[in-house]
């Protein structure tokens, strides 16, 4: 790993942040969702629409920059949502038409006793510095002063990287979601979901 960087953990982001954090989900979700959201330019703009400012954990550097964030999922929702009206304002009527539904099949139900990460992603030239496991870390520690009894995120099973990334955080693969014919769409064979009880807080 590279030299660590010092950065600061805040929880949500500014209106004028907007811009560059959507672009830095697309960087995260883009293998996931470009074949229904792309291209890159209107998958950002859709990001950019309908982001929740304040449901992410973000990391900054010394000079005020954003150099990783993730977003997280609770009872007031996750990072990226939207509705049909959003996707027509972007899309059009026929491609809103046909790409809602593959928005509803990748989304995921809150848990009140959990808390969900979204799209961990940190910019290129801050990464392996050690910004992906500050806002790990920083998110455990939300969790437990909420009294949630474990944080989730979902991982790409061929991402082998990111598997060993949140093994050495004590997350353990507890669920494997097979895409099945939807690999077709989404480009993914499977998608391992990961966990991390309150034990290991």
């Amino acid at each position: 790993m590279a030299e660590p960087i010092e950065v600061v953990l805040f929880i949500g982001i500014e209106k004028s942040e907007v811009p560059q954090a959507s672009k830095l989900f697309w960087q995260a979700f883009s293998q996931k969702i470009e074949s229904f959201l792309g291209p890159q330019k209107k998958g950002e703009a859709y990001i950019e629409k309908v982001l929740n400012t304040k449901n992410i954990f973000v990391a900054k550097d010394k000079r005020n920059n954003i150099v990783g964030l993730s977003g997280f999922r609770n009872l007031n929702g996750g990072v990226v949502g939207g509705t049909m009206s959003d996707l027509i304002a972007i899309y059009g009527t026929i491609g809103a038409i046909w790409r809602m539904p593959l928005l509803h099949l990748i989304s995921r139900k809150e848990n009140s006793n959990v808390l969900h990460l979204d799209a961990l992603c940190v910019e290129k030239k801050s990464q392996y510095k050690g910004v992906g496991r500050k806002i790990i870390l920083f998110a455990k520690k939300f969790a437990k002063s909420q009294a949630l009894e474990a944080v989730e995120l979902d991982v790409m099973s061929d991402n082998i990287s990111a598997v060993k990334f949140y093994h050495a955080l004590d997350f353990n693969i507890v669920a494997e979601d097979r895409k099945g014919f939807l690999s077709t769409v989404f480009g993914i064979k499977s998608i391992h979901i990961g966990y991390l009880t309150k034990y290991f807080f």
